[in-house]
């Protein structure tokens, strides 16, 4: 069985936002459902000083789903 590799977590810093709007915008490219504005979203949460969370998930079985601390990550809201 191959190991989980796990993300290392730290602040985001200026040099990161290219890279992230980059890949919310190749994320969504070919969501149906998104309007494609979520790389303008989290940049206003940004500008707002809002905080955006990774939420961990894990498969049923238990076993945490490849991407993150313990599972994938994803956007999520968090107070100050």
């Amino acid at each position: 069985m191959t190991a989980i590799a796990h993300p290392l977590i730290r602040p985001e810093t200026a040099d990161d936002l290219e890279a992230s709007e980059a890949v919310t915008v190749a994320a969504f490219r070919e969501a149906p459902h998104s309007s494609h504005t979520e790389q303008h979203i989290a940049r206003a949460l940004r500008e707002a000083g809002d905080n955006m969370a990774a939420s961990p998930v894990t498969l049923s079985d238990g076993t945490p789903a490849a991407g993150s601390p313990t599972g994938v990550c994803s956007s999520a809201l968090t107070d100050g």
